[in-house]
């Protein structure tokens, strides 16, 4: 076996998964704008709507809202802007359908099907915008645990300092907004915020892109921490070593009982610093090369 330390990591991105998605317009919220920059009146909508081929961003702007359906025109250009393949285009077309059959009050049960058929017979159709943007965000889970702990100020700016000044103020009040709309931080009777005992489930697999986004940006942290912090403040190591491929599963059950462990050891209420615990396990190698 050989221990060493971590030196380098590959910055991860995600590419959103649209056969998780059950509504189209939550899928474009996502896809179109995976900074979460999202605004009616913003350049990033103008900009996007020039790529489609419009001059005015308020066709678009009243996609998104759900004031009306994209026509055959926009959804070529969308599916064109975005990069999708012949079954994803397909996909979202059918999205698009079947939101229409649903304005006329006539469900179709063929249109779900083919839907159910093309993302394999493994799309849940359960994930809001809403959940999805809280878990694919790094920082909104941080957000959240921040707000239980002693001393917290419901103050933009301080916590914008509080997090190294890694999340914009933006991006704090939209996840303070989305963490209270979703009752998982709620105001007590002195009007303070305050965590809930509620917990955020996802229905959809562990491969889908919300969680694969929130490890990446999780991922990411931890290599920033590598120049940021000094070692007093941080531990990263790594092991590499040799393994059957069929312990895989006893692996994996052996270090999700690890982390449990570790958080009833060391997890309190009083702790006013927030810490993230990262494991990656993967192989280095492909199983079954022959040469």
């Amino acid at each position: 076996m050989v221990f060493m330390n971590l030196n380098t990591y590959k910055n991860i991105k995600t590419q959103v998964n649209i056969f998780e998605f059950d509504n189209f317009r939550d899928f474009l919220m996502i896809a179109g704008f995976p900074e979460g920059n999202y605004n009616g009146r913003s350049n990033t909508l103008q900009k996007w709507a020039n790529r489609l081929g419009y001059k005015s961003p308020s066709s678009l702007n009243m996609v998104l809202k759900g004031a009306r359906l994209p026509s055959r025109e926009m959804q070529r250009a969308l599916i064109k802007d975005l990069f999708l393949g012949s079954k994803e285009a397909e996909f979202f077309e059918l999205m698009v359908e079947k939101e229409k059959c649903e304005k006329k009050g006539k469900p179709n049960t063929e249109i779900l099907e083919k839907l159910n058929k093309l993302s394999g017979g493994k799309s849940s159709f359960q994930i809001p915008l809403k959940e999805f943007s809280l878990v694919s965000k790094w920082y909104f889970l941080v957000i959240k645990q921040l707000v239980g702990t002693p001393g917290f100020i419901e103050d933009i700016d301080w916590i914008h300092k509080k997090l190294r000044k890694k999340v914009s103020g933006r991006n704090i009040q939209l996840a303070l907004d989305t963490l209270e709309e979703l009752e998982l931080i709620i105001r007590d009777e002195s009007g303070f915020l305050a965590p809930t005992s509620k917990s955020l489930h996802m229905k959809n697999g562990p491969q889908s892109a919300a969680i694969q986004s929130h490890h990446g940006g999780m991922i990411e942290q931890g290599f920033n921490a590598l120049t940021d912090l000094n070692t007093e403040k941080r531990q990263v190591s790594s092991l590499t070593m040799k393994m059957p491929a069929d312990r895989m599963k006893e692996a994996q059950e052996y270090l999700f009982k690890f982390l449990e462990e570790f958080d009833q050891k060391f997890f309190t209420d009083e702790a006013s610093e927030i810490y993230q615990l990262n494991l990656q396990f993967f192989p280095h190698t492909n199983e079954g090369i022959e040469v």
